[in-house]
């Protein structure tokens, strides 16, 4: 089955672009979740997810990095539910990160709150095509 999300093209610095998704992790937690094709792995914000979070194979923490060589600390965990529009996605395999100093650059932007990024091991299992046109993700389920 295939399914359609809208996407919320926001510009950005220097005529950039980026796309995010209305979404909610939990009752209390929404907000807004950027496409980063270039990300391997989906990210969420530590201090918002890190209380309905499962930790993943009890690891405390892994290194990992950006398009920068700082080191981002990231640990890993299971998701449980995540919303993407009005879609219910369950047990998403992500990782925690501080994404404080994302939401401080978007202020200069916008007043939408990031949450997370979904990265490239989400769009290659749903097999994930962007119809910029349309302002679409395209998902296989």
């Amino acid at each position: 089955m295939n399914i359609s999300i809208q996407l919320m093209p926001l510009k950005v610095e220097q005529g950039g672009c980026h796309m995010l998704i209305k979404s909610r992790l939990n009752a209390k937690t929404s907000g807004y979740i950027i496409i980063d094709t270039g990300a391997s792995m989906s990210a969420f914000d530590k201090d918002t997810c890190l209380s309905f979070s499962k930790p993943l194979f009890n690891i405390k923490e892994v290194k990992s990095s950006g398009i920068t060589n700082e080191s981002l600390n990231a640990i890993p965990v299971v998701i449980n539910k995540i919303f993407l529009g009005r879609r219910l996605f369950k047990n998403i395999k992500a990782v925690l990160i501080d994404l404080s100093h994302i939401n401080a650059l978007y202020s200069e932007f916008t007043n939408k709150m990031v949450i997370g990024l979904i990265g490239g091991n989400f769009l290659k299992k749903y097999k994930a095509t962007i119809d910029y046109k349309n302002n679409k993700l395209n998902l296989e389920i």
